[in-house]
């Protein structure tokens, strides 16, 4: 390599290519279909929003033209991002599941060759077997007609005649009587057990032939051809039979031509790619289409020891170059097709800028046809109708910004009909998990039914698991596809509990909650052994080992998996989300953050609390709802109380319009308890939870002074 480029040539059906950009340009269609049908239902929501209801100060200010045209453009160049980043996912993923494709056809056709090859030098074997035969039966007969006239020379002619090596001839007791060798004294009797086989020749069974024999007494390694020779002391009858071995050269029986394998790897098809095979216990290559790299020992030029094993699949440094191998093992080798990481990803850019590009026009031509008359409709009907419903809420960020946020009690609701909130995030939302479910189940479905078939198909070529574990492209999207189908599960699962449930009760809800609960944590710990075995790791070892891992943790880490497991429960169950009103411990403060160990709570003085999940316990959600203030004041029994309480009915109204945080009152609600020369009055007054302080302050302040405007004496 050295720098260089590999580029893998292999003729593969043409329908391939066509199926994995059909199969691309889909996915990324149901990405766009998400984004698109998510930013539709949120523009569709504010329209019917600010329609059909009157909105107050506030909401003016979140739904504002303004407001909206930049959450609009926040939103469009947010999800550009996100479309930009799959792009690029999607894009190295399909391109290393084709060359994956690709090397795996070069290997098995090089499979292909290695059988011919082998096929071929049987056949080839199997002729020089028989021709050898058919010579040393020949060279028995004239070893026979020679009789006493029989020395070396005769054999030395024969061996030439015929390109052996050389002949032995032995007498009826297996001794070396005659040869044109420089061995002398050997013995059949003596030369092992393969060579032994022969002495059957000095019974007359004739002839004898095997590929490769080693003679122990020799040490050397031979093709032999025997045949016995029948002896007689007249000449006439026969006598004793002696036996003639005939040693040829191996090389002449197995032949020395460039195979079909090697040619396959000499070819152009390899002219600018490297392929090699290598033995897989020294690492020495020992054959290559880059006659350099023969001898070499693979690992020493970058070839990772654990890809040393059939079935490999993953990237690695081969001499200063980034590199995609694939192995295969045959005919007792490891054969490597390899190629070089730039040459994978090279279209990546180009097909990304498009994607993005694609995008943003449709995108553009999307919020232009939706929002361009939406200026319009707020001026003419901001201010007409009821005024919106407690189920819209705004929660105040800590970083003072308004936010849309659902109202909570719907994360309780064991059922929600699509698109049935008022809030438009919540509206996104629902669409984009609509569509997002039904892309899945027609992935799912393609990929397990598809006509293409697993050749065709980089979704099922995912799916069939051929790839190798480790943390790669393959294991990354094998979890991420885990992850979104476990989720469309237990969607499908909470929709099917909810039918069966709904009308039978608040039993009937229990166990459907407990339920869908167990399905939840169940999933979660599916998706974290699969998930887990997809990087690699060994999983059936590890829960051999989860005693031992119980036992440690036990000793030092029941804290943090308290904390964990607390964390993991209350974004599972929705007791609280960032940005919720909560109420835990006497502390009272808005939601920053839920992490896996804490939760931070950030109270009126802008102090933060951090509390361990564990800790959180008796919590009181106080978003759920608008808050009531209740300001109990104590006047004395010498006060005209009618008087009173006809001022209070009159001026509280005129009080609650000078303090626009207040919904609705305040209410004067009467005496609420009679004290030592006292009466004890009770006024009510309904605001939002992040509301709730500065109403406590205005609220008292206006009616101390209220008091004090008419002289009535507070106790």
């Amino acid at each position: 390599m050295n720098g260089g480029t590999y580029v893998t040539v292999f003729m593969m059906p043409s329908n391939q290519p066509l199926t994995r950009a059909a199969e691309r340009t889909a996915l990324l269609l149901a990405v766009f279909a998400i984004i698109g049908f998510a930013f539709l239902a949120w523009a569709l929501s504010i329209f019917k929003l600010v329609i059909r209801h009157r909105l107050n100060d506030t909401q003016k200010q979140t739904f504002q033209p303004r407001t909206v045209y930049r959450r609009a453009a926040v939103f469009l160049i947010s999800e550009m991002l996100v479309v930009a980043g799959v792009s690029v996912f999607l894009q190295c993923l399909f391109a290393n599941s084709y060359v994956s494709a690709v090397t795996e056809e070069t290997l098995r056709a090089l499979d292909t060759c290695i059988a011919t090859e082998k096929a071929m030098t049987n056949a080839y074997q199997s002729v020089q077997m028989d021709n050898y035969e058919a010579a040393a039966e020949t060279v028995g007969m004239l070893v026979s007609s020679k009789g006493d006239a029989l020395n070396p020379a005769v054999l030395d002619s024969a061996c030439e005649a015929i390109g052996a090596d050389y002949i032995i001839i032995y007498d009826e007791t297996g001794a070396q009587v005659m040869s044109n060798t420089a061995y002398s004294g050997l013995s059949l009797a003596l030369g092992g057990e393969d060579m032994q086989d022969f002495s059957r020749l000095l019974k007359g069974v004739s002839p004898i032939s095997k590929a490769r024999v080693t003679d122990a007494q020799t040490a050397r390694t031979h093709a032999v051809f025997a045949v016995s020779l029948a002896r007689s002391e007249d000449g006439a009858q026969p006598g004793p039979y002696w036996a003639m071995l005939l040693f040829v050269n191996p090389d002449e029986i197995t032949g020395e031509a460039l195979g079909p394998a090697e040619d396959f790897l000499q070819s152009d098809s390899f002219s600018d790619s490297l392929c090699f095979s290598l033995d897989p216990d020294s690492g020495e290559i020992l054959s290559s289409s880059k006659q350099d790299f023969v001898g070499k020992n693979a690992v020493s030029l970058g070839l990772p020891e654990d890809a040393l094993t059939d079935h490999y699949k993953g990237f690695f440094w081969m001499v200063d170059d980034l590199v995609y191998g694939v192995s295969a093992k045959m005919n007792g080798a490891l054969y490597y097709d390899i190629i070089s990481q730039h040459l994978i990803y090279q279209n990546v850019p180009l097909n990304t800028l498009r994607g993005v590009a694609i995008y943003l026009c449709l995108m553009a031509l999307l919020a232009v046809f939706l929002l361009s008359g939406y200026g319009k409709v707020f001026a003419r009907y901001a201010d007409r109708g009821e005024y919106l419903p407690e189920e819209e809420n705004l929660v105040m960020t800590s970083s003072g910004r308004l936010q849309e946020s659902v109202d909570p009690s719907r994360r309780w609701r064991f059922f929600e009909p699509v698109l049935g909130s008022r809030a438009p995030i919540r509206n996104a939302y629902q669409a984009g998990e609509a569509v997002f479910m039904l892309s899945v189940i027609v992935a799912v479905l393609y990929a397990q039914f598809g006509r293409s078939g697993v050749s065709d198909s980089a979704m099922a070529y995912i799916l069939s698991g051929r790839w190798s574990r480790g943390f790669n492209l393959f294991a990354i999207a094998s979890i991420l596809f885990l992850f979104v189908v476990i989720c469309v599960f237990t969607i499908i699962c909470k929709f099917v509990i909810a039918l069966a449930t709904r009308n039978a009760g608040t039993k009937g809800e229990t166990i459907g909650r407990l339920l869908l609960d167990f399905i939840r944590y169940v999933s979660v710990i599916v998706f974290a052994y699969y998930a887990l075995s997809f990087v690699g790791v060994d999983t059936a070892a590890l829960l051999a080992s989860l005693g031992i891992i119980t036992f440690a943790l036990s000793l030092g880490a029941q804290d943090l998996i308290r904390d964990i497991l607390a964390g993991l429960s209350i974004v599972m169950e929705g007791e609280y989300q960032v940005g919720d009103i909560i109420e835990v411990g006497g502390f009272r403060g808005t939601v920053l953050a839920i992490g896996v160990r804490t939760t931070k709570i950030e109270g009126r003085g802008g102090n933060i609390l951090i509390m361990g999940n564990r800790d959180v316990k008796n919590v009181i959600n106080r978003t759920r709802k608008n808050s009531w203030y209740a300001l109990d004041i104590s006047i004395s029994e010498t006060e005209d109380l009618s008087k009173v309480e006809a001022l209070l009915t009159d001026q509280l109204p005129q009080i609650g319009k000078a303090i626009p945080e207040i919904i609705s009152g305040p209410f004067y609600k009467g005496v609420v308890n009679i004290g030592r020369g006292t009466f004890g009055l009770s006024i009510i007054a309904e605001c939002m939870e992040e509301d709730y302080y500065r109403v406590q302050r205005q609220l008292n302040g206006a009616i101390a002074v209220f008091f004090e405007e008419h002289g009535i004496q507070i106790k």
